[in-house]
């Protein structure tokens, strides 16, 4: 709650948009942040039974819950406050991607190495590296399907980051 009302993090409905596997979760309670003595949640995936409440600390990762899925889920929350009311569960439907782009290395003549991404998420930016030092960095505002990205020869690894901030690490 202090950080809400420090403007450190938003607030935002996620039914109306994806969201990736970095975004982080804050609950709002209805009663006034004073009078909240706990905060309650419960994530499930669409159509699956919901499991048990769970205590609210902090904001939730997606990734805590959805690493490497894709598809609907539903976020419950509730609050009871210093007089131990707990208020009708609150619920709300979001779409998370939390899947990395697909990298597949492609044969090539004469050493050369490319590369064919799949995602639906662009931009999307690659990250070449030679041990720990960044070579070359990519961006790519859209993928057609014949596209490949040419990696230098001197490359050991490539992060492959979408929109969402979900990443896939390639190795040589």
């Amino acid at each position: 709650t202090e950080k809400l009302e420090k403007g450190e993090i938003h607030v935002f409905d996620c039914s109306t948009f994806t969201v990736g596997g970095k975004t982080r979760i804050a609950l709002m309670p209805e009663y006034s942040p004073a009078a909240v003595d706990k905060v309650e949640y419960r994530i499930f995936a669409e159509g699956s039974a919901a499991g048990a409440w769970q205590n609210y600390e902090s904001e939730i990762e997606v990734n805590s819950f959805a690493q490497n899925q894709s598809g609907f889920y539903i976020v419950e929350y509730r609050t009871t406050n210093m007089a131990g009311n707990t208020e009708a569960p609150q619920q709300r439907r979001m779409l998370v991607d939390a899947r990395g782009p697909q990298v597949e290395e492609l044969p090539a003549e004469n050493g050369e190495r490319r590369l064919v991404l799949k995602d639906e998420n662009f931009p999307i930016i690659i990250r070449i590296y030679s041990g720990e030092r960044l070579i070359e960095d990519k961006y790519y505002k859209m993928w057609k399907a014949n596209d490949y990205v040419k990696v230098p020869a001197e490359a050991t690894q490539i992060k492959v980051i979408d929109l969402l901030g979900n990443e896939t690490l390639h190795g040589k």
